[in-house]
């Protein structure tokens, strides 16, 4: 995903095509050529009286959602239907004042204090994961309860589906340190996948969902996507809202048209750039500097020209290092590798660039924050490097941080990458550490976040960027192509 930087100069451009070439792979070609470019002329505008069913029934889930001082903890399961279907955007004032309360009454000393009647893995497992996601920090020690007397999770729990499945999910909310957790991940992880046809066939809801859980957990998932997929199997749920399901539905094909129209104009500006193309990366380079001049300009009128300065220097120093290696064959240590690498791989960049549109609220002071390297940028780089590295190799490069690796311990590529992967689960703790304890709003953080649930879908199995025939294919098709029937 980097890009070697000796070219990357304007007034190298006869360099760049004379003495500089290339180093190429046998990639395939755009799956969709110019097929957005249809979007940006067409009409896509939602019908009145659509956007005023979908207020009215937004209406309807807001009056559902006010708390009951008598029985917060009857909200929870409407909470985790609403984040799933990816409605929460439009109740967060909502659910925060649900999950504050029930924080309030039910949370001691950083533990939850459960009574007898919501004494069960479910309600504990759900109940974490919900106050987490939300930011409070909440002891995992409430799940020792579940174990035996030998200290292990108790087998009698392997066969309660619905318990196990949301104490997987809660153990990927895990920070360093919290050993129950990665006990409880193990567990889970065995037991769900072992989970027989016969287990599953009282319940087809919960048996799809294990499916989905498994092949993408959620909170890594991108929140979108992870919205289509709960939304196609909401129906089976026993007790499923019909109401929170056209809303979702209506919500998913109205934001769908929105982004239609919105990749259909890059598209059309992406290809009136084609009939101009110069030696290689000069356009690129060229575009990347028109685009913070432009936007420097509108931030300028802001009064927040601030906010573009922070984002260009340091990639651009990454990739001069990562052409001088390439040029010298030289292999660096991990450390040296990566220190370079997680710039070079342009997430800080990506990152820090993701603020400017946000308004007043990226003040300064944020993107001074962000120059500070903080653990937040640190951790997603680091998975975003390591999951591309692992897979991209396809074409003569800088050495990967697999070969970095292998060279500095001696060990073959499947120890290192082995090893690499829990440098990928340790960065996943940062993350999660990070989210609790963050000195900048939630906003920010989850910019960050899902950034970093993009390389663990993209990248988790294969490299799905790069062979966009399969998952990126499918997942682009549900986005933006096909809307739900109502």
């Amino acid at each position: 995903m980097s890009i070697i930087a000796s070219t990357l100069s304007p007034h190298n451009d006869n360099i760049a095509s004379s003495t500089l070439s290339r180093h190429t792979a046998d990639y395939h070609p755009t799956l969709w050529t110019h097929y957005f470019l249809q979007f940006a002329s067409q009409s896509l505008e939602v019908d009145d009286e659509t956007m005023k069913r979908i207020e009215t029934m937004k209406d309807e889930v807001r009056k559902m959602l006010v708390p009951t001082t008598e029985n917060p903890l009857g909200k929870v399961d409407l909470i985790d239907s609403i984040q799933r279907l990816g409605l929460s955007y439009h109740f967060e004032a909502e659910i925060d004042q649900v999950l504050h309360q029930i924080h309030k009454h039910y949370v001691q000393h950083h533990k939850i204090t459960l009574n007898q009647q919501h004494h069960h893995l479910h309600s504990h497992a759900l109940l974490f994961r919900l106050l987490r996601q939300q930011g409070y920090f909440i002891s995992p020690d409430v799940f020792n309860k579940f174990k035996d007397e030998e200290g292990k999770f108790s087998e009698e729990h392997s066969k309660d589906v619905e318990g196990m499945l949301s104490l997987y999910e809660a153990a990927h909310l895990s920070i360093h340190g919290e050993t129950i957790l990665d006990e409880a991940l193990a567990f889970t992880s065995t037991k769900l996948g072992s989970i027989t046809i016969d287990q599953s066939n009282s319940n087809p809801f919960l048996a799809a969902q294990v499916v989905q859980t498994l092949n993408q957990t959620p909170y890594r998932g991108l929140p979108r996507l992870e919205a289509r997929k709960y939304i196609s199997i909401y129906h089976q749920h026993p007790s499923h809202n019909q109401l929170l399901l056209t809303l979702a539905k209506l919500d998913f094909n109205t934001l769908q048209k929105l982004h239609q129209k919105e990749f259909g104009n890059i598209c059309k500006w992406d290809v009136c750039c084609l009939d101009d193309l110069p030696e290689y990366l000069k356009l690129p380079y060229k575009e990347v500097l028109n685009f913070f001049e432009e936007t420097e300009e509108e931030m300028r009128k802001e009064g927040r020209a601030y906010s573009v300065q922070y984002t260009k220097k340091e990639l651009v120093e990454a990739y001069m290092s990562e052409a001088r290696w390439l040029n010298r064959k030289y292999i660096p240590t991990t450390e040296e590798y990566m220190k370079i690498a997680t710039i070079s791989c342009c997430y800080p960049l990506l990152s820090t660039s993701s603020f400017i549109g946000m308004g007043h609220i990226a003040s300064q002071h944020i993107f001074q924050w962000a120059q500070t390297h903080p653990n937040i940028f640190k951790a997603s780089s680091t998975i975003c490097r390591i999951m591309d590295d692992i897979f991209e190799q396809e074409r003569g490069h800088v050495a990967s941080v697999v070969e970095c690796y292998k060279k500095e311990h001696g060990v073959s590529r499947e120890e290192a990458i082995d090893e690499l992967r829990k440098r990928i689960g340790n960065a996943w703790k940062d993350m999660n550490q990070e989210c609790l304890y963050s000195k900048v709003g939630m906003p920010f953080v989850e910019r960050l976040l899902n950034l970093t649930r993009f390389m663990d879908v993209i990248y988790k199995q294969t490299d799905n960027y790069t062979h966009a025939q399969g998952l990126m294919k499918n997942s682009i098709t549900e986005l933006l192509l096909h809307p739900l029937p109502i």
